[in-house]
């Protein structure tokens, strides 16, 4: 039995194709195995880098959850050679809590956006259909602050990115 396994490429061709990747397509009931050759760039996507937003520190809860990532990464089991190991790795693990908190915090913003903007339509629909008390007005006017107070935060949140660039 025999099996064919080599492609051949002139040097021009690697020139012209530096990004050219060749695999075997699985088959089943066959001893042809096909191949695909492709000429675009199927490298994986490097993660978008750690960035740590100033206005974190702002946020409820924050600075406590992060003190104790380090102290529970300073006490976890880890191979250091030196104070700069240990340093790396507790780092390391306070970067990965902190861009999953990031993204967290991103999500759970958009969903109280989400639910602060219902309730007020909902309220404006009533409003206009049967009226609300007074208590009602107020808890629209509630709403909206929480609202505008999210949307302040944005703001400055772009703004300070804008000028970092």
């Amino acid at each position: 039995r025999s099996v064919l396994v080599r492609v051949l490429v002139s040097p021009e061709w690697e020139l012209r194709c530096p990004l050219a990747s060749l695999r075997a397509i699985t088959r089943i009931g066959s001893d042809h195995v096909p191949l695909l050759l492709s000429t675009a760039d199927e490298r994986p996507p490097t993660p978008p880098r750690f960035r740590f937003e100033l206005f974190w520190l702002n946020q409820a809860g924050f600075r406590e959850a992060v003190a104790a990532k380090w102290t529970s990464a300073r006490s976890s089991p880890h191979r250091s050679m030196s104070v700069v190991d240990s340093w790396q790795f507790c780092a390391k693990l306070g970067r990965q809590f902190m861009k999953g908190w990031g993204a967290n915090l991103g999500r759970d913003l958009r969903e109280r956006k989400k639910v602060l903007l219902s309730a007020i339509q909902a309220l404006d629909y009533r409003a206009d259909t049967s009226g609300i008390s007074p208590d009602e007005w107020m808890v629209r006017y509630d709403l909206e602050d929480q609202l505008a107070t999210i949307y302040t935060d944005e703001e400055a949140y772009w703004r300070l990115r804008g000028t970092q660039r």
